[in-house]
């Protein structure tokens, strides 16, 4: 049985948003399989390597220095060796991002949506019971937005980004096995390392609450497309509240 894995007090039922291309939305309509990016596939070098400079703490270096502390260098080395290690593996881990940020935002429809575009509303336990993972488990958290340090584990990295990314408001899926005993997961490695994403079987009309319009949508259009998805999907849709000039 598949597990859903969150922080202590995290929301399951909160909404949340995704901004997509039409196409996409469409397609995911039309063939109910739900896209995952592989994180190695992210712009963000960060997502599938580390900062090397922020990995080492400060130690006493020279002739006068004490072996002991010569021995916590090393120890560094190790740790750092083992951190970078897990963080390529879990490079290799479907993911999906959405954003807890309610009031749309005009840069989300620009990159994300690529202006013709919809963003879809659901919440972390329909997200997590909506799609057919083959049994793999889900672990979901907010992203918390601080540079790396030599105190993060490559667990504490997978949910952690620059504050350059801030205004996203991201709330971060994960789709893979987890350990208990090493706290630990494991990514889908059969999909193999040259694949950039993977789709699963998905239940739209549990996954999708509901749909708002991209501001760039013509309002014409805009009108059809609500009558369309009502009809053929029995989903409610909605013209965005961002008013742009023709």
């Amino acid at each position: 049985m598949k597990r859903i894995c969150t922080p202590k007090g995290f929301d399951l039922y909160r909404p949340l948003y995704r901004y997509m291309p039409l196409t996409y939305f469409l397609k995911l309509l039309k063939t109910n399989m739900f896209y995952l990016a592989y994180r190695k596939t992210f712009k963000d070098a960060l997502e599938s390597q580390l900062d090397i400079k922020l990995q080492f703490g400060f130690h006493a270096v020279g002739n006068n220095t004490h072996p002991p502390d010569k021995s916590h260098i090393q120890e560094d080395t190790n740790r750092i060796t083992e951190k970078s290690k897990k963080h390529r593996e879990f490079a290799e881990l479907p993911t999906s991002c959405w954003t807890w940020q309610k009031i749309e935002n005009i840069l989300m429809w620009e990159c994300y949506a690529q202006r013709i575009g919809v963003r879809i509303e659901s919440d972390a336990n329909s997200i997590a019971a909506s799609i057919d993972c083959n049994g793999y488990d889900c672990m979901c958290a907010d992203i918390i937005y601080e540079r790396d340090s030599s105190c993060n584990s490559a667990e504490d990295n997978l949910f952690l980004k620059h504050p350059a990314y801030c205004d996203e408001g991201e709330t971060r899926f994960y789709f893979g096995k987890i350990d208990e005993n090493n706290f630990n997961i494991s990514p889908l490695a059969e999909q193999g390392h040259k694949q950039k994403s993977v789709e699963f079987p998905v239940n739209t009309k549990e996954l999708i609450k509901g749909v708002t319009l991209s501001p760039f949508i013509n309002r014409y259009m805009a009108k059809e497309l609500i009558y369309m998805l009502k009809k053929m999907y029995d989903i409610e849709a909605k013209e965005s509240s961002i008013l742009l000039k023709d």
